[in-house]
């Protein structure tokens, strides 16, 4: 009886030991696992903000020409190497989700490397754009057809193999615009020339090799409208050396937007053309009319024509509701460009680079002197003034 007692007792203290054990650790994991909830709801909370909207970052710029001397300055043992150009804008085009720039000639093989007035380059120049970051180039200008339709196929090819997207030409009848969808956003590019050159026979009854204005802008634009987020339009438009958009330009501006564009990118000029934001229908709109040369060898010295030495380089960042579907332009950014040419070592060499950088003494060459400086600056608060309408 007595072992029963004694067995019994250690049964009641056994089991208030293991009650309290129990109490206590169930105690101490409750507060680990509050503190634990609270840490993932935060983390949570702090997720649904971040996918509440997306962002897309662009980057554009005008005609990219590669003039003969631009191209025998680049010329390597058995090739051609045209990415140095583009050092000094390298971090500015490489930040960017898209980079995107005009096409402005074409490439045949079949023929003769050929400057103005028919551009005919290496192929390089395509390979040497994507290296040094170019995601999509517009292909729809007045010198697309400068080496035929032969030349727009090979083109077209090059593009493809090198792996950036285009937009302006076609190899067969098809839809006009891409898309390309960044971070949830999809965004729609399509270009259109007002002028080919006096060459539009050439795709007489084929018209869709290149994007004109003269075609069915309308239902190419509202079909591309239907499956993107944002549609930009490349628009190769207005008076060449003109610093000021001609009545057509704003027609047709007017014309875009109405059929559903946001945001225009405006070239062919050679010269710098203002830009305008504008409030429509409860949308904010942005329009460049001309960024100018991105590259080229004109030069005012030679040419007698103000800013042809001059660009521009646009960010803009657009913005996606992820919960209303809404799209808009969130912010942008205007930068005046230089093609910066100087010679060395016997050879000319090119460089692209943001005029404020030179102003404030960044991301200039070696050869660079004061007096440059002094001239860019003043170039630099010149195409201020025409980027606002100031002239």
């Amino acid at each position: 009886m007595k072992n029963l007692k004694n067995i019994f007792f250690i049964v009641i203290v056994f089991a208030l030991g293991l009650v309290l054990y129990i109490s206590h650790n169930n105690n101490f994991n409750f507060a680990s696992n509050e503190n634990k909830i609270s840490k993932l709801k935060n983390a949570s909370e702090e997720q649904i903000k971040k996918e509440d909207k997306s962002e897309v970052k662009i980057f554009a710029m005008g005609d990219m020409i590669f003039h003969q001397p631009i191209v025998r300055s680049y010329k390597t043992t058995n090739s051609y190497d045209f990415t140095p150009i583009f050092a000094k804008i390298s971090t500015d085009i490489n930040e960017a989700d898209i980079a995107i720039a005009n096409f402005e000639g074409s490439v045949n093989s079949n023929r003769k490397l050929s400057g103005f007035p028919l551009f005919n380059y290496p192929k390089e120049t395509i390979y040497s754009l994507k290296n040094a970051g170019f995601d999509a180039i517009s292909t729809a200008n007045n010198h697309a057809l400068d080496t035929g339709i032969e030349g727009i196929l090979e083109t077209i090819s090059h593009i493809k193999e090198s792996g950036m997207n285009f937009f302006g030409t076609l190899v067969e009848d098809g839809e006009k615009g891409i898309i390309i969808e960044k971070n949830g956003i999809k965004i729609g590019l399509i270009s259109f020339t007002d002028t080919l050159n006096g060459m539009d026979s050439l795709i007489r009854g084929r018209e869709y090799y290149v994007n004109t204005f003269a075609q069915d802008v309308k239902a190419d634009i509202e079909n591309l409208k239907n499956k993107s987020d944002i549609v930009i339009v490349y628009a190769h438009w207005g008076n060449e050396y003109q610093l000021i958009p001609n009545e057509r330009q704003v027609n047709l501006k007017n014309m875009l937007q109405e059929y559903g564009v946001d945001i225009i990118l405006g070239s062919h000029p050679h010269v710098l053309q203002k830009y305008e934001v504008e409030e429509k229908n409860n949308k904010k709109y942005f329009t460049i009319y001309s960024m100018g040369n991105a590259l080229s060898n004109q030069r005012e010295e030679y040419l007698k024509k103000s800013g042809v030495d001059t660009g521009a380089l646009i960010k803009l960042i657009i913005e996606k509701d992820n919960r209303s579907g809404e799209t808009k332009l969130k912010s942008y950014g205007v930068y005046p460009t230089f093609v910066n040419r100087y010679r060395e070592k016997c050879k000319l060499n090119y460089e692209l680079v943001k005029l404020e950088d030179i102003v404030s003494n960044e991301k200039i060459s070696d050869v660079t002197n004061s007096e440059f400086k002094n001239k860019a600056e003043k170039k630099y608060n010149e195409a201020i003034k025409i980027l606002k309408g100031e002239i």
